[in-house]
């Protein structure tokens, strides 16, 4: 199954990928793909720090986020694009945002309360994972 994903997403997946992180496309856009349904936003997440993702993007419009939770908003293409590294999470103490964080360096590791992840094709992909990686089913 191949999905039209936008350059700019693209584009993040392939320099990510290409500097030797391990990236993917997550949450409802990858719910929305799967349903047939155009996404409205891109999430993304990778086994790069905040500070790595910024160093991969240097010279490009960046937004820091979100860095203590791991979070940096890149602009590509006329979108902006949310690349957060993997985590997991404390408490939620103001039912908003977790206290605190802890980046995990293995997809497996990571802990957002929804994941529905894709692994795009191409030479940005993983190809020792498989297509889809759903930890939570969450496409009803």
């Amino acid at each position: 199954m191949r999905f039209d994903i936008p350059a700019g997403a693209r584009h993040i997946l392939q320099t990510l990928n290409g500097a030797g992180f391990e990236v993917y496309l997550v949450g409802g856009c990858v719910r929305d793909l799967l349903r047939g349904v155009e996404p409205h936003d891109w999430d993304i997440c990778t086994s790069a720090l905040p500070e790595e993702t910024e160093a991969c993007f240097a010279g490009q419009r960046i937004i820091e986020t979100g860095l203590k939770h791991g979070t940096v908003t890149v602009l590509e293409g006329g979108g902006p694009y949310e690349i957060t590294t993997y985590r997991t999470e404390g408490p939620y103490s103001d039912s908003r945002r977790p206290d605190f964080v802890r980046f995990v360096p293995g997809l497996e590791e990571d802990e957002p309360y929804e994941i529905t992840t894709y692994r795009t094709e191409g030479p940005y992909s993983d190809s020792r994972r498989p297509d889809y990686v759903e930890f939570v089913s969450s496409l009803e």
